[in-house]
């Protein structure tokens, strides 16, 4: 006796004609293969001239459903072409499959659970090698949905915007972020990092839009800088503490123990260029946290020794004996350039004065650590106190507004991780639609299914 199985197909004006069959393909791949006919009903007459349409012709379409029984499930409908009877009207059209996904070649049922995938995380290549669909159609799908989700969104009103730019391709091509510090959501993205960006920002959020800005955070990015202020000179500029502390660490720090380093080897001074040597990690760190790494590698030592090393045992894979002398080192190193030990210190105390609340009292801190900076006559400090100047409104107000572009970094990380995932994007549009769905998409939190 012949086994059998009878599914519901649940398709929208589809008549089975035959039970699925399983097949195989010229490829060696099983799929199950459903015949069947449409049953929409046939247009009765003409919509340019009205004239009675009649059968013209009888077609098949081959359309992909969802997969049956862990197969890949392909429906064959025959579905009737019909034309005008008039003979001075040469209009056809071919009887609606109502299943069908309007302009491609699966089901309505697998174009939702395509976009549930994407919406979930997933990235089309990982969603066409999951539900085996080609690529192409997952990415179509995936932009066009996008489009109609994000375009027509009105961007919420905010009061504290970050701006920065990214990576956008290799060779030097750079796009512009904006995004609103308060929920994090990605506001404006074009290629390029000018000012002409900065304007086109202004243009697509409306003057209306613009108003609620209370002030800008961002780096010493000239272009970016030069656009607030001659088109919206009331929204207060904030220059980034994370920023500032990293042109510091790289045009006074590094530039100092590079030259140091210049000047030993030209010198001879072998001893004193070993010192140096691999040190940047030391000089760019805090103490505390270099004094926190030593008690935590001593501890560590301590405990291997107990459990291998003093019973005679190798270590593990993954197990070392770690150095607990980088805050003595670190000291070494400041006792030995006074330049580097003067640069040092003026960092710890630049870096306090962002905790003051007063605006007057951070203009007066800010000024007295640029003429103590400048008493010091390092050539590399010097230039960084003529830039603090040339900024200091700018560094001075985040009294006021204590903000940050904390937010734009992660979103930068974000970008990064999307651009890895998919082994980056070619089409750069695509590309922006799913950084904004990114950034609009929340914390993800699982609850236990309850049975009620």
């Amino acid at each position: 006796m012949e086994e059998s199985i009878t599914i519901r197909h649940e398709l929208s004006c589809f008549s089975v004609t035959a039970e699925p069959e399983l097949v195989t393909t010229r490829t060696g791949k099983e799929i199950y293969v459903t015949r069947g006919i449409s049953t929409t009903p046939r247009p009765e007459r003409c919509p340019e001239c009205g004239s009675a349409m009649h059968r013209h012709g009888k077609r098949e379409m081959r359309i992909q459903d969802i997969d049956l029984l862990g197969h890949i499930h392909i429906i064959i409908a025959g579905y009737d072409r019909y034309s005008c009877s008039s003979g001075s009207c040469n209009h056809t059209e071919m009887q609606e499959i109502r299943f069908k996904e309007p302009g491609h070649f699966i089901t309505k049922r697998m174009g939702r659970r395509i976009r549930t995938r994407l919406n979930s995380g997933a990235n089309a290549s990982e969603t066409a090698r999951s539900l085996s669909v080609h690529p192409n159609i997952i990415y179509e799908i995936d932009k066009a949905n996008l489009r109609a989700v994000l375009d027509g969104m009105e961007p919420p009103v905010c009061r504290y915007i970050g701006i920065d730019e990214f990576k956008l391709h290799k060779g030097h091509r750079y796009a512009t972020v904006v995004t609103d510090l308060e929920t994090g959501h990605v506001l404006f993205l074009e290629a390029g990092k000018t000012k002409e960006q900065a304007y086109h920002f202004f243009s697509s959020m409306g003057d209306e839009w613009m108003k609620h800005i209370e002030a800008v955070s961002m780096d010493m990015n000239a272009q970016y800088d030069s656009a607030f202020r001659e088109r919206w000179p009331g929204i207060r500029i904030i220059y980034d503490h994370f920023h500032l502390v990293k042109l510091y660490n790289d045009t006074v720090l590094t530039a100092i123990r590079r030259r140091k380093q210049r000047e030993m080897l030209e010198n001879g001074n072998e001893k004193g260029y070993t010192l140096l040597k691999n040190s940047r990690y030391l000089l760019l760190s805090r103490m505390d946290t270099l004094r926190a790494m030593d008690r935590e590698a001593h501890e560590n030592n301590i405990r291997l020794h107990a459990l291998y090393l003093d019973k005679g045992k190798p270590l593990p894979p993954g197990e070392r004996i770690r150095s607990p002398y980088r805050e003595k080192r670190l000291k070494d190193i400041l006792a030995a350039n006074e330049d580097l030990s003067v640069c040092y210190l003026l960092l710890e105390q630049f870096s306090l004065a962002y905790d003051v609340t007063s605006i007057t009292k951070l203009y007066k801190g800010m000024k007295s650590w640029i003429k103590l900076a400048r008493q010091s006559n390092v050539p590399e400090l010097l230039s960084f106190c003529d830039t603090m100047e040339q900024h200091l409104m700018g560094i001075v107000y985040h009294a006021k507004f204590p903000i940050s572009s904390g937010k734009v970094e992660g979103v930068n990380n974000m970008i990064k991780t999307i651009r890895r995932k998919a082994y980056g994007y070619r089409d750069t549009e695509y590309f922006f639609l799913k950084i904004k769905q990114a950034s609009l998409r929340g914390p993800y939190s699982f609850k236990s299914h309850t049975i009620l």
